[in-house]
């Protein structure tokens, strides 16, 4: 988990169902330090999107978005902007996700609705992303979260 630019704890993965905005938001290592600097090597990401006005204008019967990747240099932040923000895919017509919980069943949003409000959610033991792309259909991949329970 983080601390947000409010200072208040968020959960290392954040899930939120909506087709306009950031869709999903996580805590991950790996982040590379080559010069061996004091600082942690965990990375806060979230992928965001945002409707494709210029798709949009041409054919306004279907909903078009653009897919972008936002991370912040540090994970517990103040109320800077993101380090990067960057887009990723454009032509999406959907995006859709499922967590496994401890019990191995699917939830729709993370942390699960059940989640006693005052307890930390912890990590899904697998995340599923599905993107719908216009020229591609529809893309699947399932991911496990290692960190959580191990190999």
């Amino acid at each position: 988990s983080i601390r947000n630019g409010y200072g208040d704890s968020e959960n290392a993965l954040v899930h939120t169902e909506q087709l306009d905005g950031r869709v999903l938001e996580f805590s991950r290592g790996g982040w590379p330090n080559p010069l061996k600097l004091d600082r942690s090597d965990i990375v806060r990401v979230a992928y965001e999107l945002t409707p494709d006005e210029k798709a949009n204008s041409k054919n306004p019967e279907s909903e078009v978005y653009n897919l972008y990747r936002i991370y912040w240099r540090d994970a517990d932040r103040s109320l800077e902007e993101p380090t990067r923000k960057r887009r990723i895919a454009q032509g999406v017509t959907g995006f859709t996700s499922r967590f496994m919980d401890d019990k191995k069943n699917w939830q729709e949003s993370w942390p699960p609705l059940n989640q006693a409000a005052d307890g930390e959610a912890g990590l899904p033991r697998a995340v599923e992303l599905e993107l719908e792309l216009q020229g591609w259909g529809k893309i699947r991949r399932v991911f496990r979260v290692v960190a959580a329970h191990g190999l």
